[in-house]
């Protein structure tokens, strides 16, 4: 009884199908298409993923990183007054000294000295 249904559901799509391939413009036959060849394509990479997640949930991957952590930065404490704390370095006596700018001085030229 299962395999008539199955059948019967069969025959049914392939007649609608071909019905709407008939009616339907080469543009959006095209579009129908496009649509079920990416879904058709989405389904096994679901599957990958979902695989992946399953077996990383279930231990099957080491979770710990394959590098030595890195060390927590040293902070500098002071035990001394404000005043004698160094204070920063002023940041302007990093930067090199720029060159002088050099201007141009535009000016009008008469047709005489043009030619």
């Amino acid at each position: 009884m299962k395999y008539l249904f199955g059948a019967l559901a069969g025959i049914f799509a392939l007649c609608l199908a071909v019905t709407a391939a008939e009616k339907l413009a080469p543009d959006a036959l095209a579009v129908v298409i496009g649509v079920i060849v990416g879904i058709a394509a989405a389904i096994p990479t679901s599957l990958v993923l979902l695989m992946v997640l399953n077996r990383r949930e279930a231990g099957g991957y080491d979770d710990a990183p394959s590098y030595a952590p890195t060390p927590a930065p040293r902070s500098t404490y002071y035990d001394a007054p404000a005043e004698q704390v160094p204070a920063l370095p002023d940041p302007y006596d990093a930067w090199p000294a720029l060159p002088p700018t050099v201007r141009t001085v535009i000016r009008e030229v008469t047709r005489e000295e043009w030619q």
